[in-house]
């Protein structure tokens, strides 16, 4: 059992309105990450949701299966593995790339406010 050593920490301000929001932290695969995130957004219509979601229909979201609205991350820019990241999470990384994070909803130009996530990046070497 190795020491876990933090490699990166940061807190970003992911925007719900902006497309993907780069946390300019480089990660390699087989990293640990773990992103816990608070705040909460308007998706439109008042219709307003933390980082966990909301249980309404959107043809257009990039995880289908999860909730509208929730906050979901992504590792480069050039695939679509994407993962759910919700209230927080943790996982490993399958890529090497830049990570990013973005809101699980297919239309974002009606959207405001943002969410705040708290991005650690772990070496269990």
């Amino acid at each position: 059992a190795g020491v876990i050593a933090t490699i990166a920490e940061k807190t970003v301000s992911v925007a719900a309105g902006a497309d993907w929001t780069s946390t300019e932290i480089r990660v390699q695969r087989g990293q640990r990450i773990v992103i816990s995130a608070v705040g909460e957004v308007d998706l439109g219509d008042n219709k307003r949701t933390g980082p966990e979601g909301l249980s309404i229909a959107d043809k257009d979201k990039l995880v289908a299966d999860r909730p509208t609205g929730a906050l979901i991350a992504v590792i480069g820019d050039d695939n679509n593995e994407f993962v759910f990241v919700g209230q927080s999470t943790e996982f490993v990384a399958k890529h090497n790339g830049i990570l990013f994070l973005s809101i699980n909803e297919g239309n974002l130009r009606d959207n405001n406010g943002a969410f705040v996530a708290r991005v650690k990046v772990l070496s269990n070497k």
